[in-house]
């Protein structure tokens, strides 16, 4: 598939079939999570379905201000990775269709690539 961990994800994601019958399920004690996830996931579909927000709804406002760790979708090289992981984000901001700032500490470092 590729050195490209989207194509991955979304083969997972896409190729798994119909949804499956889980009513007659028999989870065991070692399913409290999952027992746990499906009611937390049903109580916040009434929620939505009441009118009211779910849990850990975030609005635009709030994700536009939120940054995480950069993402990397590739394999670097063995010699400049150091950079490479920096250019690789620099590129994402830059082609993102809304406004992804890059932080300084990475522009700092690629002022070689073109802005765009």
């Amino acid at each position: 598939m590729g050195a490209d961990i989207n194509v991955h994800d979304q083969w997972a994601v896409e190729s798994m079939g119909p949804i499956q019958d889980r009513t007659n399920e028999h989870l065991g004690t070692s399913d409290k999570a999952l027992v746990q996830y499906r009611r937390l996931l049903r109580q916040e579909i009434e929620k939505v379905l009441g009118g009211a927000k779910p849990f850990m709804f975030l609005d635009a406002a709030h994700a536009r201000s939120i940054q995480g760790p950069a993402t990397m979708d590739g394999i670097g090289p063995t010699r400049g990775w150091e950079t490479f992981w920096m250019e690789v984000d620099v590129k994402r901001r830059r082609g993102a269709p809304w406004a992804v700032p890059v932080p300084q500490d990475i522009t700092d470092k690629t002022r070689h690539l073109k802005v765009v």
